[in-house]
């Protein structure tokens, strides 16, 4: 019998499918070696891979060394150690073969029909994690490719729980400058206008402050608007601050308004006692934002949505089509979101949790705390090194204030020792704002980074503080 054009031989199979693993896991085995990060030439990448589409087939081996010499050197390594910009994505070889036995089973895990096992996986890890987030018998969600998906999700949702069918041009969502920017972007997106967008100003911890939310739900209540849907953080990106979760659940009880945590960033921290504590009140939410791909260590992509009673996301997106009917009354997972063709992303968190265990995640999550917390200690000792916001949910930022610097030019100099930083490749650490002011910025969440790794970070800044100087 003749190979199929889009099959390989089974000895050809085998033997490549051997390369490609044995070059992943050379792969892993170096992650915490070499530089960060490479400034990227980005003509030569258009030398090597823009060329015209190959009508005839390639060298195999030839092909993984292009991948490897030209694709993947050509990025910034999420997975070092010494990677603390933005939210690191340390993933894990484990869920990464997840990844890849659910692509080459490649389940349409859209519909009971044609997927049940993989819908019951899922089903079981939202599951799991809604236990995790303290929600009750009920409770539900469904996995997206990110934060922003589930963000807009929850705000569909809520709009439907609040609205049904009637007009909901008079709805006001309510967040704080320090809100993800995926939010605002999905608002937008849903066709909110900025009058129904109403972003508060935080406090001195840079938190939604309650009495400031009160006051403008009041003002827009006066005014027709109709208070539909805070979005809380539960740590957010800048500087890991927690907003008072019970205050305002109580607030947006009494207002009959959605109450959406966005714990993209911090709400897996709940698996480890310090998290828990951190977010008290998380559990009174109506929906949050979790994304695994983060402080769950998964390959990306994988978020989720939790809800606290799933039928208001079948309120929101069941819907009905004539080439769907055999598959009517079953328990569809597009019926809980926007997507109706749908990977298995649950595999990857299914399986290492089976594998590890899910105590070993939770002493991964605490050890993220406590490298902040080391990261604080050692930058405050450095003279003139400031600590501009203390270590919180893994995050702490900090900036270099040379004796007799002028403002502007400190701004220039912190600036200049990111950029410093990124050009040398030994750590990613990166800038922000804080109140206005330029800030170098830690997220420390690997599992793999050690208390070397943050001291060597550490006088590796210091250094730069004084060349740069």
């Amino acid at each position: 019998m003749k190979t199929p054009l889009l099959d390989l031989e089974d000895e050809q199979l085998r033997a490549f499918g051997h390369e490609v693993l044995e070059m992943c896991l050379t792969h892993w085995a170096q992650v915490h070696e070499g530089k960060v990060w490479t400034p990227p030439d980005a003509k030569a990448l258009d030398r090597v891979l823009r060329k015209p589409i190959p009508e005839q087939p390639g060298d195999r081996t030839a092909i993984l060394g292009q991948l490897r010499d030209n694709v993947f050197s050509a990025q910034a390594h999420l997975a070092h150690p010494r990677f603390f910009a933005f939210v690191p994505g340390p993933g894990n070889f484990v869920s990464a073969l997840g990844d890849f036995l659910a692509s080459v089973y490649n389940p349409f895990a859209g519909s009971w029909l044609e997927g049940a096992g993989p819908q019951t996986v899922e089903r079981t890890v939202i599951e799991w994690l809604a236990k995790e987030a303290g929600f009750p018998y009920g409770a539900g969600g469904i996995f997206l490719s990110g934060g922003s998906m589930a963000n807009m999700t929850a705000i569909i949702a809520a709009r439907e729980w609040k609205f049904a069918s009637a007009n909901w041009s008079q709805g006001a969502v309510y967040l704080s400058e320090q809100t993800h920017v995926s939010v605002r972007r999905m608002l937008r997106f849903l066709g909110f206008d900025n009058r129904q967008i109403r972003v508060i100003p935080s406090d001195a911890q840079f938190r939604l402050p309650i009495d400031a939310l009160r006051l403008q739900m009041d003002e827009d209540q006066r005014a027709g608007l109709t208070p539909l849907c805070v979005v809380a953080n539960a740590g957010t990106t800048n500087t890991g601050a927690v907003d008072p979760l019970s205050a305002i659940s109580e607030l947006c009880k009494k207002r009959r308004a959605w109450l959406h945590v966005d714990g993209a960033y911090g709400g897996l921290s709940v698996l480890c006692q310090e998290g828990k504590t951190a977010l008290s009140g998380m559990e009174l939410a109506d929906s949050i934002t979790l994304d695994p791909h983060k402080w769950l260590f998964q390959p990306y992509a994988a978020s989720c949505l939790l809800v606290r009673d799933q039928r208001t996301l079948t309120a929101a997106f069941r819907t009905g089509a004539d080439y769907l009917q055999d598959s009517e009354g079953d328990w569809n997972l597009w019926d809980y979101g926007p997507e109706l063709s749908r990977p298995f992303r649950a595999l990857k968190v299914w399986l290492s949790l089976e594998v590890f265990g899910a105590d070993a995640f939770r002493q991964a999550i605490a050890h993220g705390f406590e490298l902040a917390r080391l990261a604080e200690r050692k930058i405050a000792r450095i003279a003139g090194w400031q600590i501009v916001t203390g270590a919180s949910m893994g995050i702490v930022t900090f900036r270099h204030e040379p004796e007799g610097m002028k403002p502007a030019a400190i701004e220039e100099h912190n600036t200049a020792i990111a950029g410093e930083c990124l050009r040398r490749g030994f750590a990613f650490v990166m800038t922000t704002r804080v109140r206005g002011q330029i800030v170098l910025r830690l997220c420390t969440i690997n599992p793999r980074t050690t208390e070397a790794d943050i001291s060597a970070t550490v006088r590796h800044l210091a250094q730069l503080g004084a060349e740069v100087g």
